[in-house]
């Protein structure tokens, strides 16, 4: 909500931004209130009801609930042409992505440790403006970069794709869970 006075009518002019945002713009978002005869604790209590509507419109972006601590073994790497997919058996790699409670990460190649650092789960906007999370990590090579997921079939299966966030033709990898 936002407020426009002028100081020759003493009259204030209030645009219904929620309304607006909201895209609900059903009638007139507009509203004249005359305040030459607001005593005080009027004029008090309209600007405590805008600083209280104001708080409580903005939100914080949320941590997403999505669990994915636990081991994640990689089935296949969908490159967007069937004839450029790899799995671990065109590849001769078995990997094991691990996510503990901690906030620490590894991912084993053939039983070895190929990268490990830590983690911490957030949301992103996509480019239509829908929450996509994320998974923003740090290793020895890299210092915050970011993968978005999205869990499905019980949260049994984990995708990785920046096509989540609205960039097109960049391929998946999946993992299932151990």
């Amino acid at each position: 909500m936002y407020t426009f006075g002028n100081g020759n009518n003493n009259k204030l002019l209030i645009i219904n931004l929620t309304s607006v945002l909201a895209g609900r713009i059903s009638g007139n978002v507009f509203t004249e209130i005359d305040v030459r005869h607001k005593t005080p604790f009027m004029r008090q209590l309209l600007l405590l009801t805008f600083l209280t509507m104001l708080y409580f419109s903005c939100k914080k972006e949320s941590t997403p609930k999505n669990n994915v601590t636990g081991q994640w073994i990689w089935t296949i790497n969908y490159a967007g042409n069937p004839a450029y997919n790899s799995t671990p058996q065109s590849t001769g790699v078995n990997e094991i992505l691990t996510f503990n409670s901690n906030g620490n990460y590894a991912i084993t190649q053939n039983g070895i440790t190929a990268n490990a650092g830590t983690y911490h789960l957030s949301n992103a906007k996509s480019l239509s403006g829908q929450n996509v999370p994320g998974i923003y990590y740090t290793n020895s090579r890299v210092t915050d970069s970011v993968a978005y997921y999205t869990l499905q079939y019980n949260n049994d299966s984990l995708f990785f794709t920046y096509d989540l966030i609205g960039t097109v033709g960049s391929g998946a990898r999946h993992y299932g869970r151990q």
